[in-house]
């Protein structure tokens, strides 16, 4: 008697988006560990509950085929040129039917018996607009990129003066990295990172999709701001680990003219951002100290960059 196979559920509770630019290696790891999902069925007919969009993003060769035959799972969406980061999720966004979508990082992976839908019990709190679970790095400490708050001027002076690396667990000064909550417990913060968000289909229908005159870097930030402007909670959650080998499709496997491209869009958006939501709530000599110190600190790493 021939051995019924097992098909995978239809409806859907959560849609992953991967974004992909000629970083094929680590897409590849990272799909993968796919399997390490306690709900996942096996990898050819991939997930139970979990749908999986991957947004090749103008990447200079085209292995959808070798992918869609190693993953038969994957739905695959091809840009033909790099719409950056904004513009890659919210081509993936544009097709989520599910109630949450999962922006994730082609650089991360899942660990072992990862349950990663409990996250989604978060926004049984109707005021849950974005969870995001504990981002760590291979050397086991946290991103902290997935825990700040805001970079406001001050923030923005505490951190980069060191003021806030001396005195961790004072709040007036530790208000970009929050460091002063504790990482182990589940809580409220300001804005977490695009490499590993879960938010709410509806919460993106009112505030709208990501902004793409962010093309790289600030994007996530700027999304978290307008939630939370909306009302929406943002929930920091470390019951689930996901593993991030940070900055492999970016400037610290490049040439070093796409290394210096890519800090200097680090600065250079950190300032659109205060632009854009600041302009109207701080003084122009706060702005103009605050220009003056990106701008500073942007030929600093450039200098470093070029040595």
């Amino acid at each position: 008697m021939k051995k019924q196979q097992h098909q995978p559920q239809s409806d859907y509770q959560l849609t992953i988006i991967l974004v992909n630019y000629n970083g094929w290696g680590w897409l590849r790891k990272c799909l993968l560990s796919f399997q390490d999902l306690s709900n996942w069925i096996d990898d050819q007919q991939g997930p139970k509950s979990i749908k999986v969009i991957v947004v090749d993003n103008g990447s200079k060769q085209d292995k959808s085929i070798q992918f869609k035959k190693k993953f038969p799972w994957l739905e695959w969406i091809r840009s033909n040129e790099n719409l950056g980061f904004a513009g890659g999720n919210n081509l993936g966004l544009s097709q989520v039917k599910t109630d949450y979508a999962m922006l994730l990082n082609s650089d991360t992976e899942f660990l072992p018996n990862t349950n990663l839908l409990s996250l989604l019990e978060n926004f049984n709190d109707q005021s849950v607009g974005v969870v995001t679970p504990k981002v760590i790095l291979p050397s086991g400490k946290v991103d902290h990129a997935c825990h700040r708050g805001f970079p406001t001027p001050w923030n923005a002076l505490m951190y980069y003066s060191g003021i806030a690396k001396w005195l961790p667990k004072f709040k007036p000064v530790a208000g970009y990295r929050l460091s002063y909550l504790d990482l182990d417990t589940k809580h409220d913060i300001e804005a977490c990172s695009g490499a590993a968000m879960l938010v709410r289909l509806s919460a993106i229908k009112e505030v709208g999709l990501l902004d793409e005159q962010f093309f790289m870097y600030a994007e996530d930030i700027d999304w978290c701001y307008r939630f939370k402007e909306a009302g929406w909670r943002i929930i920091y959650d470390p019951s689930i680990e996901i593993l991030h080998h940070k900055h492999k499709s970016g400037q610290k496997q490049s040439d070093l003219a796409t290394r210096r491209r890519t800090i200097a869009a680090f600065y250079d958006t950190m300032w659109q951002f205060m632009q854009k939501h600041y302009a109207s709530k701080y003084s122009r000599l706060v702005l103009l100290l605050s220009f003056v110190m990106i701008k500073t600190l942007k030929k600093v790493k450039l200098q470093q960059e070029r040595n």
